[in-house]
């Protein structure tokens, strides 16, 4: 069972998410039935960190959250790093050359590669 603590923002919210990336994520809980999203950063990639964004059946980490909207789930411990942060989905288009479906994540409190998911924060080592 996935039940997360959530603290609800009201004020201001921490990341925002394009309608077409609403869309996508509505799509993928209708059809897997899923409960609802969880946006968390992982080590790793060629700038160091990862965003991610999954079904929260698959996650793994604590159980705890920041609920922006009805369904997508911020982790606490990704919290800084997520904070200003833009969900985008790009579909598949060869004539502009997008050569696959992907929800990519923009921010101007890091450096990110071309692949719009890997990220350096810009503070780091500062």
């Amino acid at each position: 069972m996935y039940i997360f603590s959530l603290h609800i923002y009201k004020m201001s919210m921490p990341i925002k998410i394009t309608q077409l990336a609403w869309s996508k994520i509505h799509d993928i809980i209708k059809t897997t039935g899923s409960k609802g999203m969880v946006m968390f950063v992982s080590s790793g990639g060629c700038n160091g960190f990862n965003y991610n964004l999954i079904q929260m059946e698959r996650y793994d980490g604590p159980k705890t959250g920041l609920l922006y909207g009805p369904d997508v789930y911020i982790d606490p411990m990704s919290e800084m790093f997520i904070i200003g942060t833009t969900v985008d989905y790009v579909a598949e288009n060869y004539s502009e050359g997008v050569y696959e479906s992907k929800f990519v994540f923009k921010s101007n409190k890091s450096v990110s590669c071309g692949c719009g998911v890997s990220f350096t924060p810009s503070n780091a080592g500062h």
